[in-house]
């Protein structure tokens, strides 16, 4: 059965309103406590995550905003550093910006380009929030639709997540 043009047409109007509804950079998220985002270590772990947090700023995998943000402050504004710390994180220079990128895994809600893979996302997942990273580097980063259910977090999160908790 051939389609009309009117359904044609209105199906392109809904997912363009789908993509314009989209909250840019997380906005809903885009004020919320990044203290209440940040993982508590043990005093013997925060001196060695202190340590490590100065020699991945001297190595330049740690950018100098993050690494003023968490001297002056105490945490991280939009990236949990004590979490890649306390799970061995790793990352990896970007091929398109030449620069070190963390994982998704201590990505907080505020994060511009949050995802199912940050230990958080399970808690804040909600339509319009967050996003995922797509099959192939065309796909980049997806964010949620605002209407509908968001993706859900990655079984390495989740797994992540059972196991800091036991």
């Amino acid at each position: 059965m051939p389609t009309s043009i009117s359904n044609l047409l209105l199906n392109a109007k809904l997912e363009k309103d789908k993509q314009e509804s989209l909250p840019a950079n997380n906005e809903s998220f885009k004020n919320v406590d990044a203290k209440k985002f940040e993982t508590k270590l043990s005093p013997e772990d925060e001196k060695k995550f202190q340590l490590w947090l100065d020699k991945n700023h001297k190595e330049g995998k740690i950018g100098k905003e993050d690494y003023d943000h968490y001297k002056e402050k105490g945490y991280g504004y939009d990236y949990d550093f004590r979490a890649a710390f306390k799970n061995k994180a790793s990352g990896g220079i970007d091929p398109v910006d030449k620069q070190f990128h963390w994982n998704d895994y201590g990505k907080k809600p505020n994060h511009e380009s949050f995802s199912n893979e940050s230990m958080y996302y399970s808690k804040v997942a909600e339509p319009g929030v967050g996003g995922y990273w797509g099959g192939n580097e065309e796909q980049g980063y997806i964010k949620n639709p605002k209407i509908g259910a968001p993706v859900p977090p990655t079984k390495e999160s989740l797994v992540k997540l059972k196991i800091k908790k036991q």
